[in-house]
């Protein structure tokens, strides 16, 4: 939307980085990308997922149940 209306996008700035640092912005050069707070994600196999063995089931990220 910057770009389009003729502007230059000068940084990126977000609040949790959950990518291990691989996310990247096609910000142009000079321009900065910042998080505030970077977290390792951890992912398992199905097999090996202590939730599944618990069988305690997956909830959308954020999810308050609201139908």
């Amino acid at each position: 939307i910057v770009r389009a209306r003729g502007g230059r996008v000068a940084g990126v700035g977000y609040v949790v980085d959950r990518s291990g640092g691989k996310a990247k912005f096609n910000i142009g050069q000079g321009g900065i990308q910042y998080a505030t707070v970077q977290v390792a994600a951890v992912t398992y196999q199905a097999k090996k997922c202590p939730l599944c063995k618990q069988k305690i089931p997956m909830t959308k990220p954020g999810s308050r149940g609201d139908k």
